[in-house]
């Protein structure tokens, strides 16, 4: 919770990842543009790729260590105390 301010999901949107409608509905919700917005998600396929496609800034949390080429992700973090210290930067 001391991370994230909005929590939102397919039942409460109408729209799935990786739905472009998901993510811009998300950024319609909270008052931005998609481009002010950051998506963390741990799901590459799922989480970054529509975020990406919606003009948002996407940070993939892979935890697990996947291997692999992440094109849509602008960020990479393997753990969450990673996470303040790609806004300080």
């Amino acid at each position: 919770d001391k991370y994230f301010n909005y929590f939102f999901s397919s039942k409460d949107l109408g729209y799935s990842k990786p739905d472009v409608r998901f993510f811009k509905l998300i950024a319609q919700r909270i008052g931005i543009a998609p481009e002010s917005c950051a998506m963390i998600g741990n799901i590459y396929d799922k989480d970054i790729t529509g975020a990406k496609e919606c003009g948002m800034l996407t940070i993939f949390f892979n935890e697990k260590n996947i291997k692999g080429e992440f094109p849509k992700a602008d960020i990479i973090i393997q753990d969450m105390n990673s996470f303040p210290d790609v806004f300080h930067k």
